[in-house]
């Protein structure tokens, strides 16, 4: 049976409503319409620090499955549906807050930040992979962190910044004159770039069970991942693993969901790739 245009119907059906009310019903909503319906006194008293309803916080959650047949909640994808309300609060902090986050959030971080772009980290981190190899005392070591929320990177930022610049972690290679790469961020992707020596390790183990007992986070030890360059033997790669609990990586390393290699690009790197495609 043929589909029945719209142009066929109308002659079949008669208006409800006026054009005059049509119109009405369209207009953009006044200024006393939107007093009315308290949502300038919802906000206005959210800004005062005003006991608000639990209401306005609440939240519908939806799980959505990363894979077929989840057994555990961290094989799941949590959505938060939210009220008009707290999406309008938010909204205007965002506003407001826009100004100075550049100011607030170090170059290290490429994610919320209005400007900076997800291939900055992309090339950088090729770059470093490429440079991986270079001499250095105690080899040059790569940490892929992954961490099991999302949020508060910027205190984690603040201390890998403190321990290289004091010169408690040993850095990674970097040419001379070049400006020295400590970590890159990126939502929840953290990479580390450091001295393979267990002095550096040993640091840096610390300052991140700090940052776990300061932030409330967890590291995904599961998922995290260290990759060590070619003048670290076998021993001592043995080693390290033991020493982060991290499982050892090897290139191509994929990164924000661009495969890394070490020396030449080939067409086997870009076959995963393709099938997401």
């Amino acid at each position: 049976m043929p589909p029945i245009e719209e142009a066929e119907l109308t002659p079949l059906l008669s208006p409800s409503i006026s054009m005059e009310e049509n119109v009405e019903l369209c207009w953009l909503p006044s200024e006393e319409e939107v007093k009315d319906a308290d949502v300038v006194e919802a906000t206005r008293e959210f800004f005062t620090g005003a006991l608000l309803s639990k209401f306005y916080g609440a939240s519908f959650i939806v799980l959505i499955p990363k894979i077929p047949g989840p057994k555990s909640f961290d094989k799941f994808r949590l959505i938060s549906l939210c009220s008009v309300a707290y999406k309008m609060f938010s909204k205007i902090l965002v506003a407001r807050l826009n100004a100075i986050l550049p100011r607030l959030v170090f170059p290290e971080q490429e994610a919320f930040i209005p400007g900076r772009s997800i291939f900055e980290n992309i090339s950088l981190t090729q770059e470093m992979v490429h440079g991986m190899n270079k001499k250095n005392l105690g080899g040059n070591v790569i940490l892929k962190i992954d961490m099991a929320k999302v949020y508060d990177r910027e205190n984690l930022s603040r201390l890998l910044r403190k321990q290289f610049e004091d010169g408690r972690i040993g850095k990674f290679y970097h040419p001379m004159g070049a400006s020295m790469v400590s970590h890159l961020l990126y939502a929840d992707d953290v990479l580390i770039f450091l001295n393979g020596e267990k002095r550096s390790l040993h640091r840096l183990g610390s300052i991140l069970a700090v940052y776990e007992r300061w932030s409330g986070q967890r590291i995904s030890r599961e998922k995290s991942s260290i990759f060590a360059s070619i003048s670290i033997s076998c021993a001592r790669r043995r080693s390290l693993v033991r020493l982060t609990g991290f499982a050892e990586g090897h290139f191509p390393m994929t990164y924000l969901g661009v495969p890394l290699v070490q020396g030449r690009l080939k067409a086997c790197h870009l076959k995963q790739m393709l099938v997401k495609i």
